[in-house]
């Protein structure tokens, strides 16, 4: 691969799906609104269809433009990708800094038989839009062989005669541990429990309340619309009906795509594998770990379920379908707490993974909710003076819950220092996040207060990691005085077991 190579001729095909995509909604609002008045014998009538016949075609043109001058190859120990129409762009990726090659694979390229590939390093990145799978086969290989060899583990002589071997040669020295995999019910269970309906309803809400004018509820009612002919009555139905539909389209939702969800181990990489109409590949270098989350919902704790990621760095941008979205990947997405540790001491043998004493300070109990509690009351009352009084009833409800995520705050929060590790556990309305990270992996810490805390003795500390092309910034809100304090020693100074 020494010489520059071509994308493959899929690329030109998926260039049009993309230029599609590019133009979507342009197309859709033309034949909503375009298409009815039309008028096939004024020659004005075609001057809107031209103008997005002409985008369409621009955004075409420059996609095969851009796909034919595409070339990447292998130059020493650098992997060379050159691209552009107009400007000219050569991005040069070291071999010995790639710490990952991800593939996505959407539902049009399967079709076609086209790959998106993503090589990263912890700094940088480059983005192969669309080849085959062989040739995403052939170039992971090829910067595999390109690694060994720079790594000094395999010499000049044996490069040349591995690569007229059989291509999976270079798995022969690493053999692959399959260590996880969803089954049907598993993935079914997890997208019944999975809480999808929040996201579902803030996407859906909107379509609903737009075609609801439309819908002709006399006749699906038929004879129980005597029943429902009170206006509380019909907006309880609604409501309920809303929550099912909600419901069943995020659990298809999470269905799909976590669908074959499969975990893989070679050496200290892990591969993981999952999707049903958008396939992702995942490579996740356990030595770039920077922490590991774990998220487990108050629902998911009754079955004995939870779910583990790794937060990993890198600077390159997330694009479109990230398949690692803020440096955060998941390896155990629903598995049972017990055996998802026992997995994570083999993938993560450094950490420790000590665990959190729960129990926060009751002085800081209002604190959680009283700000926000006046400012609800203050736009009810504005509302109630200048329209209706119905707005207290939702701030009542939003009050309401502030207090209980409060209580569960205050009961299931907390913190531990092991050695040279922490643990952070925050519990919200509907889950808990855990954090255990290593001392060497930090980068900064606060400790914020003001004379209210400070009276209580009271503090908010955040200890921050690099996460993504950014940070993350993981911490207690209204701890204990000497809890901060102890953090803070043990970050400054550190390595001592205490339970905060």
């Amino acid at each position: 691969m020494s010489e520059p190579q071509k994308l493959h001729p899929i690329s030109y095909v998926t260039g049009i799906i993309n230029a599609i995509k590019q133009n979507f909604i342009i197309i859709i609002l033309f034949f909503l609104f375009g298409i009815r008045n039309f008028d096939f014998t004024d020659p004005y009538s075609y001057l809107s269809p031209g103008v997005f016949a002409l985008i369409f075609l621009i955004s075409f043109i420059a996609n095969i433009l851009r796909v034919y001058n595409t070339r990447y190859w292998l130059e020493e120990r650098y992997f060379i990708v050159r691209s552009g129409v107009l400007n000219i762009k050569r991005k040069e990726i070291d071999i010995r800094r790639i710490q990952s090659i991800d593939t996505q694979q959407e539902l049009a390229q399967r079709l076609v038989g086209g790959v998106k590939l993503q090589i990263k390093t912890p700094s940088d990145g480059v983005d192969l839009e669309s080849v085959s799978r062989d040739q995403s086969e052939a170039i992971e290989q090829a910067i595999q062989h390109a690694q060994h060899r720079l790594d000094g583990d395999v010499t000049e002589t044996e490069m040349t005669q591995e690569e007229t071997h059989d291509e999976q040669a270079t798995q022969a020295d690493m053999p692959v541990h399959h260590l996880y995999h969803l089954t049907f019910k598993e993935v079914l269970f997890m997208a019944m429990t999975s809480g999808a309906i929040g996201a579902t309803i803030f996407t859906v809400g909107p379509i609903v309340l737009s075609v609801n004018q439309y819908i002709p509820w006399d006749k699906l009612f038929g004879e129980f619309s005597y029943f429902i002919q009170s206006a509380v009555t019909f907006g309880i139905i609604l409501v309920l009906l809303f929550l099912v539909l909600c419901y069943i389209i995020g659990t298809g939702i999470e269905f799909v795509r976590n669908y074959g969800f499969t975990l893989k181990q070679t050496g200290h990489q892990l591969k993981i594998r999952y999707g049903l109409i958008s396939v992702k590949s995942v490579t996740v270098p356990t030595n770039r770990v920077q922490a590991v989350e774990e998220k487990q919902s108050y629902l998911r704790k009754l079955f004995g379920y939870t779910s583990l990621s790794l937060i990993i760095t890198s600077d390159m941008e997330d694009g479109d379908g990230e398949a690692t979205p803020n440096g955060h990947v998941t390896c155990l997405p629903f598995i049972k707490r017990d055996k998802g540790y026992e997995l994570l001491n083999q993938l993560v043998p450094s950490m420790r993974f000590g665990q959190v004493q729960p129990g926060m300070p009751w002085r800081g109990f209002h604190r959680y909710f009283w700000r926000e509690s006046l400012i609800l009351l203050a736009i009810a009352a504005i509302v109630h003076y200048f329209w209706q009084p119905y707005l207290y009833i939702a701030a009542g409800v939003i009050i309401a819950l502030l207090i209980v995520r409060g209580v569960l705050a205050i009961r299931n929060s907390g913190s531990q220092i092991i050695d040279d590790e922490i643990s952070i556990r925050n519990a919200r309305l509907f889950s808990m996040k855990q954090y255990y990270i290593k001392q060497d992996k930090l980068i900064g810490m606060t400790i914020k207060s003001n004379p209210f805390m400070q009276r209580s003795h009271l503090r908010t500390f955040k200890v921050t990691i690099a996460q993504a092309a950014t940070n993350q910034h993981i911490g207690l809100r209204f701890a204990e005085q000497q809890t901060s304090e102890k953090v803070k020693d043990w970050y400054l100074g550190g390595g001592r077991d205490a339970t905060l």
